[in-house]
């Protein structure tokens, strides 16, 4: 793995836990009466938006990485995320994703020999 893939990888992975930490304590959080019982929802819900909470930051934090350690306007990315944050999450996740994952053209054209 090439030291600029490095690079990404890490913040990479935990975009991809922040990301479906978020949806996954929301969900929970939003059906804790009904998976948990009426005793303990409230205490559960709390925590699991706790967890929520935690997780937005993580992504939002390694969204800025990304964004930054490819060239990109790392405020730019964070700020239409969150103006549009309901579409916005899911589409900041979706375009970095395959931003980092994909070669730039430049990338692919340092391989070959020229002349």
């Amino acid at each position: 793995m090439s030291g600029e893939r490095r690079d990404l990888a890490q913040p990479l992975m935990r975009l991809h836990v922040g990301f479906w930490g978020c949806v996954v304590s929301f969900g929970l959080a939003m059906g804790a009466d009904r998976l948990f019982g009426v005793g303990i929802a409230a205490a559960a819900a709390d925590i699991l938006l706790a967890a929520f909470v935690a997780c937005a930051l993580l992504y939002w934090t390694c969204l800025a990485i990304l964004a930054h350690r490819t060239g990109r306007n790392w405020l730019l990315w964070v700020a239409a995320g969150l103006v549009t944050l309901a579409i916005g999450f899911v589409v900041t996740y979706a375009l970095m994703v395959s931003r980092v994952r994909s070669p730039k053209p430049a990338e692919v054209d340092l391989g070959r020999k020229t002349g």
